[in-house]
């Protein structure tokens, strides 16, 4: 963690302080979404959340992870975007779909977005 550096002038110190923390919580994301990606789904902001928590309860997502996550969205190779997806909604990491994840994504995911 980077700390800065600050004189204190009313003590001859030297303090050591932290710089503000950014990050997301499950509620942050679900209550954020629609502004970020256009749609309100809650399904889907959970299963961003599972992603980025990496599977911890009552994680914060920092900006590094947060970004880690839509990177091979932005990729120019249609093959890179389409893996990203999948592992997007591989939430057990398995290497495969869950049928019932699928039905809830289709029944929830407006099909004209970056995510369908």
């Amino acid at each position: 963690m980077f700390k800065e550096l600050v004189a204190n002038p009313d003590k001859n110190k030297i303090e050591v302080k932290s710089p503000p923390q950014y990050y997301c919580t499950e509620k942050s994301i679900t209550d954020n979404f629609e502004k970020l990606f256009g749609f309100k789904n809650d399904v889907f902001a959970k299963i961003l959340y599972i992603n980025m928590a990496k599977k911890k309860n009552h994680a914060k997502i920092d900006f590094i992870r947060f970004i880690n996550v839509f990177e091979g969205l932005c990729d120019e190779v249609q093959k890179i975007r389409n893996r990203c997806i999948f592992d997007l909604y591989d939430v057990k990491k398995q290497g495969s779909l869950d049928i019932m994840l699928l039905m809830q994504i289709f029944n929830n995911i407006d099909r004209n977005t970056l995510f369908a």
